[in-house]
């Protein structure tokens, strides 16, 4: 059988890559996604990272372009009265899980004092659509 790139998603974070393969199951690789993050999500710890399993996609590129998936970020209101994220709009900064969120929330609140937290008013957890790399389609809220 031959050898050949074919696109593949994580089950963990839904991250899109191609593989060099030479089947159409699954298989475990380095996700840019969210292997960065070891606790994060079923893994395997391999030569000092976190692999990740993925399986075949059989969506089109039109389907995979146009696709959104919903994950939550922490928000607070800015100097202008705008609701934005807390975090750079990155997708190591949004969580897949209400849960995953409310416990990275509360150990911002445990570890930092209240003149750093009072710098960032009205903070409160948001859906938030996503990229499929895990990007924030738009950084204000309502």
């Amino acid at each position: 059988m031959r050898v050949e790139y074919r696109l593949y998603v994580c089950t963990v974070c839904g991250h899109t890559k191609q593989i060099q393969t030479n089947h159409l199951g699954s298989c475990f690789d380095y996700c840019h996604g969210c292997s960065w993050k070891p606790s994060f999500g079923e893994g395997v710890p391999m030569f000092g990272r976190t692999f990740r399993k993925f399986v075949y996609d059989t969506r089109t590129p039109e389907q995979i372009k146009n696709s959104r998936v919903w994950l939550f970020a922490v928000t607070y209101v800015n100097k202008d009265g705008m609701r934005t994220l807390f975090r750079a709009n990155q997708g190591r900064n949004h969580f897949p899980t209400l849960e995953a969120a409310e416990i990275w929330f509360q150990a911002v609140s445990n570890n930092n004092s209240n003149d750093i937290l009072e710098e960032y008013p009205n903070r409160e957890i948001r859906p938030v659509l996503c990229y499929p790399h895990g990007d924030a389609v738009g950084v204000y809220f309502d």
